[in-house]
């Protein structure tokens, strides 16, 4: 409200001082110059704000574009995220596969028949676990022995299960 009361005394403001001027020139040829200047210029102070108006109007349209571009954006990185998350987890059950294949066959050079491996790989891909079972039971410890060895596995690493 304060700035529509100083846009409408600055109007006043101009009128006044326009009048003003055109009463104190003396002769009749420069007034209608001097008062078609100050129609114009009174016509700009009143069109003004409806310019700025519109131009604002436009700088909102502009964030709200800006707006939808950054929400664009943002989902673009979530599915990026998620197809990340997607390779890894199927990179990362690939090389557990391959491992579990890979200790299969030192094994069975070693002359052991497992029923089941299963390796579990960190984020990182190291070891977290491995899971054998074997029919032998008596043997147990050197099977243990064998994997801490060769694939330098801690005791927490290495879990060995017997089926009968």
């Amino acid at each position: 409200m304060e700035q529509l009361m100083t846009w409408l005394k600055g109007i006043l403001i101009l009128f006044v001082a326009g009048n003003l001027l055109i009463y104190l020139v003396q002769g009749k040829t420069y007034e209608k110059y001097i008062r078609f200047f100050f129609q114009m210029v009174l016509l700009f102070a009143v069109i003004a704000p409806a310019a700025s108006l519109l131009q604002s109007r436009d700088n909102f349209f502009d964030r709200i574009s800006f707006y939808e571009w950054k929400q664009e954006l943002e989902n673009e990185r979530v599915d990026i995220l998620q197809f990340q998350t997607e390779y890894d987890d199927d990179y990362r059950a690939k090389c557990e596969e391959l491992l579990e294949n890979e200790i299969r066959s030192f094994l069975k050079l070693h002359g052991w028949e497992v029923t089941k491996i299963q390796a579990v790989l960190t984020e990182d891909y190291s070891i977290e676990e491995v899971l054998v079972e074997t029919e032998k039971e008596e043997e147990k410890q050197e099977l243990f022995r064998l994997l801490q060895e060769q694939y330098q596995l801690t005791e927490g690493q290495i879990r060995l299960l017997v089926t009968k």
